[in-house]
């Protein structure tokens, strides 16, 4: 089972509902996620890839049926974006830093 810490982690990105008996992605999956990858903030980024992808590929991004009913999931799919390149940034390679060095000989 994940770390109290780990799973709060887990859980401020991709919601209350991981980690427990029940859920979707329980303690067993999340400790498996986590002994393959980085860091919780990596577990977090493959769950939201994973639900982006269940949203974007299991139904349309919008619909409409005259008179009934109409979803548009747009605006969810760009806040789904937006925590995910967070996390992409968070989880990425560490940032390379550019050193100029200037070589001179003594006496010149």
């Amino acid at each position: 089972m994940p770390t109290d810490d780990q799973l709060a982690v887990i859980r401020r990105w991709v919601g209350s509902k991981v980690g427990r008996d029940g859920d979707l992605i329980d303690g067993t999956d999340l400790d498996a996620r986590l002994a393959r990858l980085s860091g919780p903030e990596a577990v977090a980024l493959e769950i939201l890839g994973q639900a982006r992808a269940d949203i974007v590929l299991g139904n349309p991004t919008s619909f409409s049926i005259a008179g009934d009913q109409s979803e548009d999931w747009s605006k969810n799919l760009e806040a789904l974006d937006k925590h995910i390149a967070t996390l992409e940034r968070i989880c990425g390679s560490p940032t390379v830093a550019v050193t100029r060095l200037r070589r001179s000989r003594p006496g010149r």
